[in-house]
């Protein structure tokens, strides 16, 4: 199997979201993409789950959200600008703030570190207050701690009000690793 341990690369957590188009589609696209780079490798796919928008128009649709671990050997920086060329390999143009989208992809948590750069911020600033990012998150590292809280996933899930959106599970986690297998990480 091609890649490296994951025992030897960074860590970082991605959120994955879309509610345009062929929803499944694009979030399998975005993973595929994102792992064409020999720079990283998945390690965790979480299931997928269906969330009505939070912000923006209310017209939307409702979204696909899911999160990923991978193992990288891009910094910080570098993982950005290589999801943002993935978002725009897809498509995606930024029209408004919250507004629809084909594919959305945001760092969430890279190793432990608090990283405060002008287009770059880790962790995620909202990611602790928001239902449909940590339940997949809840789902590949319950025990993974937020940098910068110090709780952990689990526990900042549980500390969200019942009524902070409502998050459905539409398919296990086998969503895309029928294609993702030869990228996934390996011990040694």
């Amino acid at each position: 199997m091609r890649g490296h341990s994951k025992s030897n690369a960074p860590n970082a957590y991605l959120a994955l979201g879309t509610n345009l188009g062929d929803r499944r589609e694009n979030l399998r696209e975005a993973v595929r993409l994102l792992t064409e780079s020999d720079s990283l490798r998945l390690r965790l796919v979480a299931s997928l789950y269906e969330t009505a928008p939070v912000g923006g128009p209310q017209e939307q649709s409702d979204y696909f959200n899911s999160a990923i671990s991978i193992s990288t050997r891009l910094d910080a920086p570098t993982l950005l600008k290589h999801c943002l060329d993935v978002e725009r390999m897809m498509g995606r143009v930024r029209k408004q703030a919250n507004g629809p989208r084909n594919i959305d992809i945001d760092m969430l948590i890279y190793e432990d570190l608090q990283i405060e750069l002008p287009d770059l911020t880790i962790p995620h600033p909202r990611m602790h207050l928001r239902r449909f990012v940590l339940t997949p998150m809840v789902e590949i590292a319950p025990d993974l701690r937020h940098p910068a809280i110090g709780a952990t996933m689990k526990d900042l899930l549980d500390q969200l009000a019942e009524d902070d959106g409502k998050v459905r599970c539409v398919e296990t986690a086998d969503w895309c690793q029928d294609f993702a297998k030869e990228n996934f990480a390996v011990d040694d």
